[in-house]
């Protein structure tokens, strides 16, 4: 097994060596060019899911009342329905760009909407309270309360969306 293994990687180091200087541009202007869809896909996954993920998570009967369809979505493998969206794609002239995208968007966003979901469930409802009794407005409490509070679960989200939209690449 070590023998065999010592040569893959001899193997495998000639092969890149052997590698003309053009495919290595090609490989790393790929990269860039992915990670650039990566930090878009994170950034329209954060402006879209953390206010909405704050407000479904403020809400904790709508939240039991749609429970099963979160916990059906969320065990949904979306790779599934990558070709259907790519026909349509195809069929709207979309750029490659933008259907990346997309595609990226539909295996990520779910992750960061779950856990500000989770972590906006689990502020507790005396500093709620408390803040209320302070006079702050709806929006103040979101900022100063429900934010701070759901930090690390919105971080969480965050890295785990774009684990996902790497996955999709």
């Amino acid at each position: 097994l070590g023998a065999f293994s010592i040569w893959g990687i001899l193997l495998a180091g000639q092969a890149l060596l052997a590698m003309p200087q053009a495919e290595w541009v090609a490989i790393l202007e790929g990269a860039a060019w992915s990670l650039v869809r990566v930090i878009l896909v994170v950034i329209i996954s954060g402006v879209t899911m953390v206010p909405l993920g704050l407000w479904l998570g403020t809400r904790p009967r709508l939240v039991k009342r749609i429970q099963p369809i979160i916990q059906v979505v969320a065990a949904f493998p979306w790779p599934m329905i990558f070709p259907i969206l790519m026909m349509s794609m195809v069929a709207l002239r979309l750029p490659v760009f933008v259907g990346s995208v997309v595609l990226m968007l539909t295996g990520s966003v779910f992750y960061l909407l779950f856990n500000v979901i989770s972590g906006a469930a689990s502020v507790p409802e005396q500093l709620v309270e408390v803040a209320r009794t302070t006079g702050m407005s709806k929006i103040e409490i979101m900022r100063r309360v429900y934010l701070p509070a759901t930090f690390s679960h919105i971080l969480t989200g965050l890295i785990t969306a774009a684990g996902g939209a790497w996955n999709v690449s």
